[in-house]
């Protein structure tokens, strides 16, 4: 072979090396590309502590706040932390469907960016905290519906991407607001206070179970309390009406037709006001929060709500006995011998007036039957007239008491009284009772 011919050939095999050099180079940054732009930013939403929205002239600026979100502008209120999580969840599910790397420069790039809507953008979103991407620009909508051009602030690439995160960006600040009436979680409040016509109603959580504290002391329904105070937490604030209450007459709210108080478990208050119907909207009523400092719109059927009396809300069952606790059962009729009962683990045994085994399950039955059976009407919140009810001297006498045989750090050895049920006179079908240790009487039907 002539030295001409391979030097030509040695030639052609650097080129061809360098081509394919060149080829694995632009595939590998390809690639690399493909895999930096598998997401548009990359977040962790545990950083994220603040975000600003701005749309033309409109800003929102929202801060994070312990477990909750704040709204800072353009008014000082709760945010809807549903809202937030819905975007929150829109960025870090952003994936690119194609990118345009290549703008140009000076007037050509100037143009394309006028193009995508993005020379100027008038909606813009900006995450604060550790670590966030640069602010996020949204264009126009390209020809495939439901796809827009998006742009990170100063970066070249033009992004094509659902409007899924634009959707929640483009709405409106009352979107991004709370628009429960009751901050709380039900389970989260431990005292509540109603002012309706009759009179105050306070109600307080001991332990599980819910007590009538005012204005009387007694067992209030657990079911009536946490369903009434649950649908309040379902109602939604169907309007924002003023963010100031100077002027509560207009409102109603200088004579509120009800107002409830709510404590949580954390020791946090919030009011809530009831006002006058909505004259443009007859299905709604006005409703102060003094806590946000607003007046909203809700449905007149959260007003109802506070048509309640004591009774709506006490507990019916004659009894509440934890039958763990119940060692002994005492049962004194002023016509036969009395009856006392032991538990020995999981038998009783009758003590008096003879002693062999009892049958656990006519004493378990006893006490399913109390804390099971209803009242048919509260006769007196007051046990003053015991006389009248033939309770001074009651026909039957039951005792539930708790045993020990040594003391405890917790108890003394001997037996300590629970709750004593006391049944007196019987007439038009009712017998009279009351719990010892509750200052009213009741009436239940004799076929109990």
């Amino acid at each position: 072979m002539k030295p001409r011919t391979t030097l030509i050939l040695l030639a052609v095999a650097i080129a061809l090396a360098a081509f394919v050099f060149g080829l694995d180079r632009f595939s590998q940054n390809t690639r690399e590309r493909r895999e930096r732009a598998a997401h548009v930013v990359e977040i962790k939403r545990i950083d994220v502590n603040g975000i600003t929205i701005e749309n033309g002239a409109v800003q929102i600026k929202l801060k994070a706040q312990g477990d909750s979100w704040k709204m800072v502008a353009p008014w000082q209120d709760d945010a809807d932390g549903e809202v937030i999580d819905q975007l929150l969840d829109a960025i870090q599910n952003l994936h690119p469907e194609d990118v345009i790397a290549e703008l140009g420069k000076g007037d050509k790039r100037r143009q394309m960016l006028k193009d995508f809507g993005l020379n100027k953008s008038k909606l813009r979103l900006k995450l604060e905290g550790k670590h966030m991407p640069p602010q996020l620009e949204f264009g126009q909508d390209t020809a495939v519906q439901g796809r827009g051009y998006l742009r990170l602030q100063d970066e070249d690439a033009v992004y094509v991407v659902t409007n899924d995160l634009k959707t929640i960006v483009s709405k409106t600040p009352e979107d991004f607001r709370d628009h429960r009436m009751t901050p709380f979680l039900t389970t989260l409040i431990n005292r509540a206070i109603f002012q309706v016509s009759g009179g105050e109603i306070e109600l307080a959580k001991e332990q599980d179970n819910w007590q009538l504290v005012r204005p009387i002391k007694a067992r209030a329904s657990n079911d009536a309390v946490v369903d009434i105070l649950t649908k309040m937490n379902q109602a939604q604030i169907s309007k924002f009406v003023s963010e100031n209450r100077s002027n509560p007459g207009s409102f109603g709210l200088d004579t509120p037709a009800g107002v409830l108080t709510l404590f949580s478990a954390e020791g946090n208050k919030f009011e809530i006001e009831i006002g006058s119907p909505v004259p443009s909207h007859p299905e709604s009523v006005y409703a102060g929060l003094p806590e946000r400092n607003t007046v909203v719109e809700v449905g007149k059927g959260f007003a109802t709500l506070f048509n309640i009396t004591p009774n709506d809300l006490r507990d019916r069952k004659i009894g509440r006995l934890n039958s763990d606790l119940i060692d002994r059962v005492t049962i004194e009729n002023a016509e036969h011998p009395k009856i006392v009962l032991a538990r020995e683990e999981n038998r009783w045994r009758l003590l008096s007036p003879a002693n062999r085994p009892a049958n656990a399950e006519n004493v378990n039955r006893l006490i399913q039957e109390i804390n099971n059976g209803e009242v048919t009407q509260f006769v007196s919140d007051t046990a003053t007239d015991l006389t009248k009810y033939g309770l001074d001297q009651p026909r039957l006498k039951i005792t539930f008491s708790s045993y020990s045989s040594e003391n405890t750090a917790e108890s003394n050895a001997g037996e300590v009284v629970l709750s004593t049920l006391e049944f007196g006179n019987s007439e038009n079908g009712v017998t009279y009772g009351r719990l010892k240790e509750e200052p009213y009487i009741f009436s239940i039907t004799d076929e109990m």
